[in-house]
């Protein structure tokens, strides 16, 4: 992937509603630099081309509630992400000690 590619992906997260200051904790790059390109391709269609597969390694936001936004340090996919445990155990009754049947996948135990 060139820079300009590279660059291209990182407008299309601001677009996406990716804070100048997050893009930039995440890649790097200085605000400066990242509002720039926000400005050169504003306007203008932006073709994103398709990444190669790869492991998404994602970087949180500042909590804010329940949920953190995250991205992808390489293709800068966007997907939220839960801030606590506590939200999801919290409406579930966790059961323990010796009468629990153990997890069957399929058919094993």
């Amino acid at each position: 992937m060139t820079s300009e590619d590279h660059i291209k992906l990182m407008v299309d997260a601001h677009r996406r509603g990716v804070s100048t200051e997050f893009l930039s904790e995440v890649t790097g790059r200085g605000v400066k630099s990242i509002k720039y390109w926000v400005r050169k391709y504003k306007g203008k269609k932006v073709e994103v081309k398709e990444v190669e597969p790869h492991p998404h390694h994602y970087r949180l936001e500042m909590p804010n509630g329940t949920l953190a936004t995250g991205i992808c340090k390489i293709c800068f996919d966007i997907k939220p992400h839960f801030n606590s445990s506590d939200f999801v155990f919290n409406n579930k009754k966790i059961e323990t000690g010796r009468n629990i049947a153990p997890l069957k996948i399929n058919g094993h135990s």
